[in-house]
C-alpha cells in the first residue's frame, strides 16, 4: 500500500458490496473500503465492476488497508480541471 495515496481522487472498480461497504480495486492489486457512512449514494445502488470516482482519505502501512471515500457528482465536476492527483484505469 503506497502511503502517499492520501489525498487523491482516483477511478477505481467495485469489486465486493458487504454490509460494511463497497470494496473497490484502485490499482492492480490494491484494494479499498468505502464504509457504508462515507458512501455518495444507497448501498444497493452498486454493483461489482461499476466505476466511480474516489477520495482516499488513507493508507495503512502496517495493515495494508486503504480508507475511501466516494465523490459525489458535484465534487467529481470541482476536481476537473483542480491540482489533485487523478489517475484514470483503463
Amino acid at each position: 500500500v503506497p502511503p502517499n495515496l492520501a489525498g487523491s481522487v482516483l477511478l477505481g472498480r467495485v469489486v465486493r458490496i458487504s454490509s460494511l461497504g463497497v470494496l473497490v480495486e484502485i490499482d492492480e492489486p490494491c484494494l479499498g473500503l468505502i464504509h457504508a457512512s462515507r458512501l455518495a449514494r444507497p448501498l444497493a445502488s452498486f454493483a461489482p465492476g461499476d466505476k466511480l470516482q474516489v477520495l482516499v482519505l488513507g493508507a495503512d502501512t502496517t495493515a495494508q488497508a486503504i480508507s475511501l471515500r466516494e465523490l459525489t457528482e458535484g465534487e467529481q465536476l470541482r476536481c476537473k480541471g483542480s491540482n489533485w492527483q487523478q489517475k484514470q484505469r483503463s
